[in-house]
């Protein structure tokens, strides 16, 4: 940790500010080598960033080239390049013979964000209207579709690297789509609504938790389920939170001494009495409404439906399908807070089960 210590500075109108005594650590300086974002990028975000933060202000001296490309074995070019750019955007001044000062802690720019779902559907709409009604007049949004597709992940990914003050990504829970994230800036890369496990701990994080949300909303509506013998997850194995809802039923299941099972499909299968459904699909939420008018089953009585992801259309199909969802809206507004803010936590969005006539 490198101090320095200003009694007096010079500004570059040639006015003297109050004397001040001055502590500034190299430390503020976030530099990652692993990372695809070149290193002056990397620098010119590091000095807005603590300028933003308020760890740095008017007038304050930074560190000299040499002492930040020897701090981080950097090359001189990088350091004077990312500084010759804060200069011209007016944050920046050079004094001849003492260095670089901090000439305007104006650093606010529009945000402009890449934002990468892996598809629509009603209710990731409802989230990117409440994400771009909270960013407001702050910043625009571009939206971008990988379909689970690794090859269009990766192409995307690369293709707008450095374009845009900020990333919001839903991944693909592989270590290539890992990987492939090196390609953006940490900081300003925000993970959405799965990965937990595999990314809140390197990048900011907005999302569920799937294994604990459906455990503890089970147990919310056991009053209901204990009705019935058994408890059937149907969900494709495509899906990348299969692992976390399964784990979560199975310890629920565990303590209620109830019978489960997972499938990827119902088949050709007739629906069985005193059996809860537990969907992750909405056409299988479908199928299953139209099987069991077929069979003149009784939903909440003879089967339950319990249906991930809340809907419109859920509060009146059949007299209402009870469902268990985050907020997406929430979910939105949460993500645009932490944008304009510049919170780099790990959130988990609100999770509940909804209670309705086919539960």
């Amino acid at each position: 940790m490198s101090y320095m210590n200003i009694k007096k500075i010079t500004n570059f109108t040639n006015q003297y500010l109050p004397v001040v005594i001055l502590r500034f650590m190299l430390d503020f300086l976030e530099i990652d080598a692993t990372q695809k974002e070149p290193i002056y990028r990397q620098i010119m975000s590091s000095v807005s960033s603590a300028i933003e933060d308020k760890q740095i202000g008017l007038g304050d001296q930074l560190p000299s080239v040499n002492e930040i490309a020897n701090k981080f074995s950097l090359s001189r070019d990088s350091v004077f390049k990312a500084f010759n750019e804060l200069r011209a955007n007016g944050i920046l001044e050079s004094v001849p013979g003492k260095g670089y000062y901090v000439s305007s802690v104006n650093t606010s720019t529009k945000h402009k964000v890449f934002l990468l779902f892996n598809e629509m559907n009603a209710f990731k709409e409802e989230m990117y209207y409440q994400f771009m009604d909270g960013l407001g007049e702050s910043g625009s949004v571009d939206i971008y579709y990988h379909h689970s597709n690794l090859k269009v992940f990766e192409t995307l990914i690369k293709e707008n690297a450095g374009s845009y003050t900020e990333y919001v990504v839903m991944p693909i829970i592989t270590e290539r789509a890992r990987a492939l994230l090196n390609y953006l800036p940490r900081r300003k890369t925000y993970i959405i609504d799965i990965g937990l496990e595999m990314f809140s701990g390197e990048y900011p994080f907005l999302g569920q938790d799937f294994e604990n949300d459906l455990y503890r909303s089970l147990h919310e509506g056991w009053d209901l389920i204990q009705k019935y013998e058994r408890i059937e997850l149907i969900i494709a194995e495509e899906y990348q939170f299969i692992t976390g809802i399964w784990n979560g039923l199975k310890k629920f299941a565990e303590e209620k001494e109830i019978s489960i099972c997972l499938k990827s499909s119902l088949g050709n299968n007739f629906l069985e009495k005193k059996t809860l459904y537990l969907l992750a699909d909405d056409k299988c939420l479908v199928d299953i409404v139209e099987r069991a008018e077929a069979q003149k089953l009784v939903l909440g009585e003879e089967i339950g439906i319990l249906s991930y992801n809340e809907t419109p259309f859920k509060r009146v199909i059949s007299g209402g399908i009870s469902t268990v969802s985050t907020d997406f809206g929430l979910m939105g507004k949460t993500l645009a807070e932490m944008i304009i803010e510049r919170k780099y936590e790990k959130i988990i969005n609100p999770f509940k089960l909804i209670r309705r006539k086919s539960l």
